[in-house]
């Protein structure tokens, strides 16, 4: 109402928690965990039981502006688009208000964003928005230790875009096509079977300016420019298998058994992908071999063939398409590998590089032998 908060349960109607507020709410939106409020004082986020939680701010911050497009909420972080510079979101604790790592810079203004709302924590966070042409990006919040801040560009065309709120799926509806990603993260591991990982149906009965409202389980819902909702239907099975992934542990025989039944390439290839994210060799092996990636299969071989754990996590890390941090494991062992770290650069063509390891190497041992003989 005008001037409280009435918080309801949907299994009870009858005692809502009540709280008082100060100024006119402009917007709700809402996450598993918490919701968040705007009104002319700013942003407060607030537990379902009334209790406020944060408020984050920051300089230029103009609640004005504040809108479905311009905000994203998720159990352990919210992006608010910073109005002065349309190309920067800036993103927030949920428990103390308290501003995390800056985000990249978009190349162009960005017109929607919204977070991923199915994480294990905020390290696998992702954001993804779309900017002023209409193309959609992809970027994690906290990147995992060594990985390179990195944005990846999608699809182009994009009108809206929507989070699964039971898994890590982002769909979208762009040319009149309505994409699903079965798992968008595969960007950041292996680019190639991206492609893979898409189902696309057709989606010109929605018409022009399309909007995502919501989408929950295996149906998305959308509002049509005439204020008309449909919904859009995907598999089940990419729900399920996210599930048997994500489980603790990971039940990683049941999840080839679902891909064997299913006999769809596209969830072998979310399999492979996630596998590689987890460190499973043996479930990657049969994944790519179930979708005849020869080349990848090959690799994942020569990886489980590796003695130390320290050059298959660097192979992996090469994989993903990441020489500098794989170079960085190699050297960072104790003891340094650095006969591996040079081996790297030359297979990678980057012999400049192996020889600046060279020297340095040369000039540690050099230092090691003067402190040696001065300590005689």
């Amino acid at each position: 109402s005008a001037t409280q908060c009435f918080i309801y349960s949907v299994t009870n109607w009858n005692t809502p928690h009540i709280f008082d507020m100060s100024a006119a709410v402009s917007l709700i939106m809402l996450c598993e965990k918490h919701f968040l409020m705007v009104d002319t004082n700013g942003v407060g986020i607030y537990s379902y039981e009334g209790r406020p939680i944060s408020s984050p701010r920051f300089q230029g911050l103009r609640a004005e502006f504040l809108n479905v497009n311009t905000m994203a909420l998720s159990n352990d972080c919210v992006a608010i688009l910073d109005a002065s510079d349309r190309k920067k979101v800036r993103c927030f604790d949920t428990q103390a208000g308290r501003p995390m790592q800056e985000l990249p810079p978009a190349k162009l203004d960005i017109v929607q964003l919204a977070l991923s709302q199915h994480a294990r924590g905020v390290s696998e966070r992702r954001l993804a928005y779309i900017d002023r042409n209409r193309d959609l990006y992809l970027c994690a919040v906290m990147p995992q230790p060594g990985m390179a801040r990195r944005q990846f560009k999608l699809q182009t065309q994009v009108d809206t875009i929507a989070w699964n709120d039971k898994a890590d799926m982002l769909c979208a509806i762009a040319d009149s096509r309505f994409i699903c990603w079965y798992y968008p993260n595969v960007a950041s591991i292996d680019r190639d079977l991206l492609p893979q990982t898409m189902a696309i149906q057709d989606a010109t009965e929605f018409g022009k300016v399309p909007q995502l409202l919501a989408f929950h389980g295996a149906r998305a819902t959308v509002r049509r420019a005439d204020g008309a909702l449909l919904t859009a239907q995907i598999s089940p099975y990419p729900l399920m298998l996210h599930a048997l992934v994500g489980a603790a542990p990971p039940r990683w025989d049941e999840a080839q058994k679902l891909c064997r039944h299913a006999k769809d390439d596209r969830l072998w290839a979310v399999l492979a992908a996630t596998a590689v994210q987890a460190n499973n060799l043996d479930a990657a092996e049969i994944a790519f071999a179930a979708i005849k990636e020869v080349d990848k299969l090959q690799f994942m071989l020569h990886i489980k063939s590796l003695a130390t754990d320290t050059q298959r996590q660097a192979e992996l890390m090469l994989y993903r398409r990441c020489p500098d941090e794989a170079e960085a494991i190699l050297l960072q062992a104790q003891p340094p590998l650095v006969f591996h770290a040079i081996k790297l650069n030359i297979r990678l063509f980057r012999c400049e590089h192996g020889v600046d390891i060279r020297l340095f190497l040369e000039r540690e041992v050099e230092c090691t032998l003067q402190i040696g003989r001065a300590h005689v």
